[in-house]
């Protein structure tokens, strides 16, 4: 074989390899709808896109953590409801048993429902969701409310769950029982066993004096659910924000990684048609022997 025809054999090869890169380029580029596969495809636009990517994976954490908070929330949310329900009939049979028209008999037949109304009270106090006491405070294992002697005790803290939900905003997802069932002169526990054993006692000045004090045990649970409603206001105004900054990261990442397709498929069009030619040109040189070389 003479000198110049090897070099020609050895630039055609060298073309044809090139071009083929090029054209295996633009496939993947069309296929995958990406224009970046690996950091040495676009060196400084990879490494941006990946610190977007991280920003979106805190994003994504955020939301979780927002989206546990708002499970407890709501739950809190739902138990209070329901006591204030049970609290409202409460105030129903209080107040029928505070009248002198009803014998000894039938205000003892009002305290035993009011005795089991508290039973059920206690028993949403001690709600658990996934395997969490929601008002014991950090004490989350641990059953906040226990009877003992007929007295109602507290068994958890007053310390409050914060989450984050944003760089640097956080939410507090529990309210500690004491300052919801057990707040002072406002200890439902307490009023309701008064209020058995006043009727039980035929006392009807007594009843009638316990039903402000639930008027204002109503008042502090409508105030707390007031609290929650304002976290739970926050966490819906939080979470449109979340969304919109990941919607407006993912916008950047595609910016960077996505191919625009008609480009694309335009220049897998024109790499196509450039190694054809080139296969062509290469051929001319001696069509066995260049074969030969191309395995």
């Amino acid at each position: 074989m003479r000198a110049n025809e090897s070099i020609w054999y050895r630039d055609a090869l060298f073309y044809i390899n090139l071009t083929k890169l090029r054209y295996d380029k633009a496939i993947q580029e069309t296929t995958s709808g990406k224009k970046i596969h690996k950091i040495s495809d676009d060196p400084s636009g990879a490494a941006f896109a990946l610190g977007l990517k991280d920003r979106r994976g805190q994003i994504e954490q955020f939301t979780k953590n927002l989206d546990t908070a708002r499970i407890y929330l709501s739950n809190a949310e739902d138990v209070l409801n329901k006591v204030q329900n049970v609290l409202n009939k409460v105030v129903t049979d209080a107040s029928e048993g505070a009248t002198d028209t009803m014998d000894l008999s039938q205000k003892q037949l009002i305290a035993n429902d009011i005795d089991q109304l508290r039973t059920q009270i206690m028993d949403l106090a001690n709600t658990r969701v996934m395997n969490r006491y929601l008002f014991s405070g950090t004490l989350i294992d641990t059953q906040p409310f226990t009877e003992t002697g007929g007295v109602v005790g507290y068994n958890g803290n007053t310390n409050n769950i914060d989450v984050q939900i944003g760089y640097s905003i956080r939410v507090t997802t529990n309210l500690p029982g004491d300052q919801v069932f057990t707040n002072g002169a406002d200890d439902v526990f307490q009023v309701l066993a008064d209020i058995r054993d006043h009727l039980n006692a035929n006392d009807s000045v007594a009843v009638s004096n316990d039903i402000p004090r639930l008027g204002s045990i109503l008042d502090n649970m409508a105030h707390q659910r007031g609290i929650i409603g304002n976290r739970m206001h926050e966490l819906d105004i939080m979470r449109d924000s979340l969304k919109e900054f990941s919607n407006n990261l993912q916008e950047k990442i595609s910016e960077i990684e996505d191919a625009n397709m008609p480009e694309a498929i335009s220049n897998l069009m024109k790499e196509e048609t450039g190694l054809r030619v080139t296969l062509q040109a290469a051929s001319r040189i001696q069509r066995i022997t260049l074969f030969d070389y191309l395995g």
